[in-house]
């Protein structure tokens, strides 16, 4: 299904939803949720639980989404689009509309993608690894130096709030004490040990669940597709994404990543077909001095 839509046209046609989306997220900031949102977050259906969308006192927009995580992702693939076409006023409209939405995950996930597409612009396997391992020694920051540089409670910020990597740590911690290296390969059994299904750690949860080597296989199947630009830049939000939440338990997040992922691009075809064009005539003329 996914394989068959044009990610071009799609996203350049939705570019008025994306502007009322934004702007109901801008108000949503401003006035705070209507009662239906306010029944939606209590209803326990979200992907995010009920204490995140008010941190801090801080309202965080998701404006017509489930959830936080997914309008941010929403907006990080018109934040792609935009580049690519160099819409410059746009881009810069995307990126504050990031920081508006307040999913901390997915907006330092979204910048190390960005970087690595627009910036580093090497698009294999090798260089996705690269970007996987920035986003893991971020989280490593956050987790370990953000805490002695920013004090929970002094600031009330949602984007500089450490509270909810801590509860990362903590959980961690005590799956760790109580659980075996044999857990590596087998799993945890999370029913004896009182654990949610769910870790706020995408890599944790698949180790949890199937083991490391159930992990891998996972990844391998979901990395499989021959790595382009626009590929990469989705499947590096995914793996960055990865180390803040179990995306996998998000009908409505996955949804956005593998349409982001799995669909086709005019721009790459258009690209590579430009650049097999230039190529001929140098071809054609090596053959006939060959001759």
């Amino acid at each position: 299904m996914f394989k068959r839509a044009n990610f071009d046209e799609l996203v350049n046609k939705s570019i008025p939803f994306f502007i009322v989306v934004c702007l109901y997220g801008i108000s949503q900031k401003i006035f705070g949720y209507s009662p239906v949102e306010i029944n939606w977050i209590q209803s326990g259906l979200s992907f995010a639980d009920e204490r995140e969308f008010i941190g801090g006192g801080d309202v965080r927009p998701f404006s017509t989404f489930a959830s936080m995580p997914e309008f941010t992702l929403f907006i990080a693939i018109f934040l792609y689009y935009f580049t690519i076409e160099k819409k410059r006023w746009y881009i810069i409209f995307a990126v504050i509309m990031l920081y508006i939405a307040g999913s901390r995950g997915v907006f330092i996930s979204t910048l190390i993608a960005y970087f690595f597409t627009f910036f580093v612009k090497r698009y294999s396997s090798w260089y996705l690894f690269l970007a996987f391992l920035a986003s893991l020694t971020i989280f490593l920051c956050l987790v370990f130096v953000f805490p002695i540089i920013f004090n929970s409670q002094e600031e009330t910020t949602r984007m500089l709030a450490y509270g909810t990597f801590n509860g990362r740590v903590e959980l961690l911690n005590r799956v760790l004490e109580t659980s075996s290296a044999s857990y590596l390969f087998t799993g945890v059994d999370i029913k004896s040990m009182g654990l949610e299904p769910t870790f706020d750690n995408f890599y944790f949860m698949l180790t949890a669940h199937f083991g490391v080597f159930g992990g891998l296989y996972f990844l391998f199947f979901f990395l499989r597709p021959k790595v382009n630009k626009k590929n990469y830049y989705f499947f590096a939000i995914f793996l960055g994404y990865g180390f803040y939440a179990d995306m996998v338990f998000s009908y409505y997040l996955m949804f956005l990543f593998f349409f982001a992922i799995y669909s086709y691009s005019d721009s790459l075809i258009s690209t590579k077909s430009q650049l097999q064009t230039s190529l001929t005539p140098a071809n054609n003329h090596l053959s006939n001095n060959i001759c």
